[in-house]
């Protein structure tokens, strides 16, 4: 902890989670998928992280990309992911759930907050989309969420900063504010002194190159351009069909 704030590094690897412990960090959120926003991680990540990292660390349940609307079956799949994190020794559990309008589904995450088990629950950036920031905030502390990450509602915890401070007003003690998204080193000053947090979340990513796959440079092993923000990959069973056809 650094000025009494404490540092929260989101990280995608064992290798990551090292690096965040020597540079300091006070607590970790384990994802997948960085370019996605961070998807569910194994339990094979998690199980090895908390092996051979004394951080705290919080493995988020987010199994696929786009909006936070699940359908049933993906729902009984976080349900399982979230106990069985719980099982490993997951120091907290990140989820969130929204209606199709946006706004927060409450059975949902109350249900789910079931299957957390000891784990600190923690509600991510879902909460940046919802109509009332602070009257959601106020139904999480009601379902004993006991962190919210946020960045205001805007594209980054800096532009977001007002929201975030009036959510640090109106909840004091009562539940952790998290400011998160887009903090770099030439604004996180600010964004501290702007809203008043006492930890910040951020990943602190660089690229790295793996050659493997320069011998043959015109395959593409994943999608060459990333979907809108609202849509996701899915098997479509009319698709598969129409090519089975012609086997």
């Amino acid at each position: 902890m650094i000025n009494n704030i404490s540092v929260e590094i989101c990280c995608g690897s064992l290798e990551d989670c090292l690096a965040a412990q020597s540079a300091g960090a006070d607590c970790i959120e384990l994802v997948t998928a960085h370019l996605l926003g961070g998807l569910t991680p194994s339990a094979g990540l998690l199980y090895k992280v908390k092996e051979k990292v004394r951080l705290p660390v919080s493995a988020i349940v987010r199994p696929r990309a786009a909006g936070f609307c699940y359908s049933d079956e993906d729902f009984e799949v976080m349900c399982r992911d979230a106990k069985e994190f719980a099982r490993i020794g997951a120091d907290g559990i990140v989820f969130g759930f929204l209606q199709p309008n946006g706004n927060l589904d409450y059975e949902r995450c109350a249900r789910f907050l079931d299957c957390v088990g000891d784990c600190t629950p923690v509600f991510h950036r879902a909460i940046d989309v919802v109509e009332d920031m602070l009257a959601t905030a106020e139904r999480l502390i009601g379902l004993g969420v006991k962190r919210i990450l946020t960045s205001g509602g805007k594209e980054n915890a800096l532009a977001g900063a007002p929201t975030i401070r009036k959510l640090v007003q109106q909840c004091g003690d009562r539940i952790q504010i998290l400011a998160g998204g887009g903090i770099r080193a030439n604004n996180i000053a600010q964004v501290i002194a702007q809203t008043g947090v006492k930890m910040v979340h951020f990943s602190g990513t660089a690229y790295r190159e793996d050659t493997s796959t320069c011998r043959n440079p015109n395959l593409n092993f994943g999608a060459s351009v990333l979907p809108p923000n609202e849509n996701f990959i899915v098997v479509n069973k009319n698709n598969i069909s129409d090519i089975m056809t012609n086997i």
